[in-house]
């Protein structure tokens, strides 16, 4: 009955492609799509389809999951961002990795389609709309109809602002919004730098860091051998799936804890 539809493109990628060689665009682009993709599994999210530089994604299918399908493609289209906002190629100096996105929620038909080379498709005018949210959207923006907006206001945790009236191909006037961010609350911030180019292998640095009050963890500080208060302590993410709990205000950073990174920052919580 209901499910959402995304679609995000790379802004300018033709002149990557002129730019550079075949092998490297297709490097780049498994390289981009792949970050996406890792993006996706910490989600009720489904990878539709890639067609050239345009990423398709959807919730509530293939298994609906009781409306909160808008929420997690809010948050896909928002890390997708993000990730591509730490983005640097170096092999051609000019360019720079945006992306458009674009998404609305609504009834759709979903099935298996082929024999030789079967494929789960969407069809509907849901899937129509969120194609016109995309291509009707300026860079770096993720951008969403009205009926879309107004579900996701129900939750406080996401900041919309009113973009206006757009005229959409085949819509006609259409009151659109960008999706803005994702109000975490307790939870950090991710910063990221991937630098790809000049024959090099693409490399991450991330670092997640959040200054927190804890006096149990003081107390472990003190048995570790830190003898600090726990107010210094902050979290820090090193890699993909680790986090750590360090005392700062000591000499040197004395380990607290280490647990799992939370797969989605919209619902998991690190508790001691």
């Amino acid at each position: 009955e209901a499910a959402t539809v995304l679609f995000c493109q790379l802004v300018d990628f033709g002149l990557l492609v002129e730019k550079t060689s075949a092998v490297y665009t297709i490097s780049f682009l498994n390289d981009v799509f792949n970050r996406f993709d890792e993006i996706i599994k910490a989600h009720d999210a489904y990878k539709v389809e890639t067609t050239g530089e345009t990423y398709m994604v959807a919730s509530g299918v293939p298994n609906e999951n009781d409306g909160r399908h808008v929420f997690e493609i809010a948050d896909v289209a928002l890390e997708i961002r993000e990730k591509t906002y730490a983005y640097k190629v170096e092999s051609v100096e000019d360019y720079k990795v945006r992306v458009r996105i674009g998404f609305h929620c609504g009834p759709i038909a979903a099935g298996v389609i082929g024999i030789r080379s079967p494929r789960y498709c969407l069809f509907g005018d849901t899937v129509n709309f969120a194609s016109r949210m995309q291509s009707n959207c300026p860079p770096n923006q993720i951008q969403t109809s009205e009926i879309t907006a107004v579900r996701l206001m129900e939750n406080k945790e996401y900041d919309l602002v009113q973009r206006g009236i757009v005229k959409v191909k085949g819509k006609g006037d259409v009151n659109c919004y960008w999706l803005n961010e994702h109000i975490h609350g307790e939870h950090g911030i991710v910063t990221e730098e991937i630098i790809v180019g000049k024959g090099r292998p693409p490399t991450s640095n991330t670092t997640f860091v959040r200054p927190v009050v804890m006096s149990s963890a003081g107390n472990r500080c003190q048995q570790q051998g830190g003898g600090g208060s726990g107010e210094g302590a902050q979290l820090l993410v090193t890699g993909t799936s680790e986090v750590l709990l360090i005392e700062t205000n000591v000499e040197a950073p004395v380990r607290l804890m280490t647990a799992n990174r939370p797969r989605s920052r919209r619902t998991s919580k690190i508790d001691e």
